[in-house]
């Protein structure tokens, strides 16, 4: 049940195997939606008694600001915490390994320099277009980085959001959700489909049509170089170097000026 690209009819394996995720549309639908309402309603609203737990029980003093802010970020670390042992309940149930779905620890050093340095400008790019158009607008996340700075925040960011969201984000949305598009249709629907609902599921944290249309087509760049190379951990390589670029890139801008 190895995840391999074929060859026969292209060497570079752009003709690929059945995949090793198979699932129907009904199950791909359904475990959507469980990690929708997981990660969304019940871990934000876990978030926020905890804080207030937290307050009341030490008699701590905090204005709204870093209140925002602690929410914000607890959230963040909880939800990419927890949907990662989501993600692994999901493979586990289904019997399916983490090498199953593309995940390879191989890598040339030679790919792996490419693909941060291909993620880091691909973010670079997007942020420059922002700030030149002055696009960004206000979110409640970005609200909350940028009116409270603690000196650990910038690491908390780049291990959740930089590291471990990408991971959970490409087993769920290239390893899950693609493979088993592919497994019904060719591989462009499959590939449209995949990075428009990958899109929607960012919908909380867009501030901009712009941002939209960025989220899908790192979603379609990430699917590419999975079908291509049949490296998940290729794209989890691309995806995470992009979103490290853009957190520092945001404090750089938005919180240390």
């Amino acid at each position: 049940m190895v995840f391999i690209p074929c060859s026969k009819s292209d060497p570079r394996g752009f003709d690929m195997c059945k995949p090793a995720v198979t699932w129907s549309i009904k199950a791909i639908i359904f475990w959507l939606l469980i990690y929708v309402t997981f990660s969304s309603y019940i871990l934000s609203q876990f978030s926020l008694h905890t804080i207030l737990y937290l307050k009341q029980t030490f008699s701590f003093s905090i204005d709204n600001h870093s209140m925002s802010f602690l929410k914000t970020f607890f959230r963040i670390f909880v939800e990419t915490c927890m949907s990662l042992f989501l993600v692994c309940f999901i493979l586990k149930r289904k019997q399916v390994s983490f090498r199953d779905i593309g995940i390879q620890l191989e890598i040339r050093f030679r790919t792996c320099s490419g693909l941060i340095i291909s993620g880091a400008l691909f973010n670079i790019i997007v942020f420059l277009f922002y700030h030149h158009y002055e696009m960004i607008t206000v979110t409640p996340a970005s609200q909350a980085i940028e009116q409270s700075y603690w000196p650990f925040t910038l690491g908390v960011s780049l291990i959740t959001l930089g590291l471990l969201a990408p991971f959970n984000e490409e087993v769920i949305f290239r390893g899950i959700l693609f493979q088993s598009l592919r497994n019904q249709m060719s591989v462009v629907p499959a590939i449209a489909i995949s990075a428009l609902i990958f899109g929607m599921m960012h919908m909380d944290s867009i501030n901009s049509w712009v941002h939209f249309v960025a989220v899908i087509l790192m979603g379609c760049i990430t699917c590419i170089i999975f079908f291509r190379t049949g490296s998940l951990t290729n794209a989890c390589i691309f995806h995470a170097s992009g979103n490290s670029t853009g957190i520092v890139l945001v404090y750089i801008f938005y919180v240390w000026n």
